[in-house]
């Protein structure tokens, strides 16, 4: 275990050299992460990998996530093209136990990391990989959903900062086996020009979508 002690020693070493400096990388990749991503802790018995994991929907996504990666754990993440996404996959357990120690992941227990978003270009990183992930352009709104009430209120909270203005609502399936769904809407036009001013996407399909969208504003006005 010598060899591997030693490794990992260097990799924390790199990390916490960076930390300061690479913060809003670092919203970057939590946003991605709590929106398309997740958190493989090895029990050390039968898996001894600890792995994060990230699924883009478009190659657009793939570059602003292996930058941040690489300049906050100076780690490149190996690329996998599936049928309908990418898995963007690290295999580091320095990486992992580094990550969980300021983050929460996975499907409901995600939620805005609020201590590592100092300043106002952090939140901004955050919420645009989030909604890279995450949100749904429609041509009269702009939509997320979730199963975990807790983290679509973290995001009001944060989108309030900016004063976005926001519509939350709840949705019951028919189907009680499925689980209560949390929407969040931006829904007014002077709301939706202000996320595309201040936030916007990386998604270059949505990008393109929510420009479209700002465009009718201009044109109906």
């Amino acid at each position: 275990m010598r060899p591997w002690s030693q490794i990992r020693k260097k990799e924390l070493n790199y990390i916490n050299h960076v930390r300061k400096k690479t913060n809003v990388l670092r919203a970057r990749i939590y946003g991605f992460l709590a929106g398309d991503g997740n958190i493989q802790i090895g029990n050390m018995t039968t898996n001894f990998h600890h792995m994060v994991r990230f699924f883009p929907d478009h190659n657009s996504l793939i570059k602003p996530y292996v930058k941040a990666f690489r300049k906050v754990f100076g780690k490149n993440p190996k690329i996998i093209k599936e049928q309908k996404h990418f898995c963007l996959l690290v295999d580091s357990k320095t990486v992992v136990l580094d990550i969980i120690k300021t983050g929460k992941f996975g499907l409901y227990k995600w939620r805005v990391p609020f201590s590592l978003l100092k300043d106002r270009t952090s939140k901004i990183e955050w919420l645009r990989a989030f909604f890279d992930s995450e949100a749904y352009v429609h041509k009269k709104y702009l939509r997320i959903q979730s199963v975990n009430k807790q983290g679509i209120l973290d995001v009001k909270k944060l989108l309030k900062g900016f004063d976005i203005n926001t519509s939350f609502y709840t949705y019951k399936p028919k189907n009680r086996r499925w689980n209560r769904n949390y929407i969040l809407c931006i829904i007014k036009k002077n709301e939706i020009t202000k996320y595309a001013k201040l936030i916007s996407f990386n998604h270059t399909a949505k990008f393109k979508k929510l420009n479209k969208q700002i465009s009718r504003y201009a044109t109906i006005a």
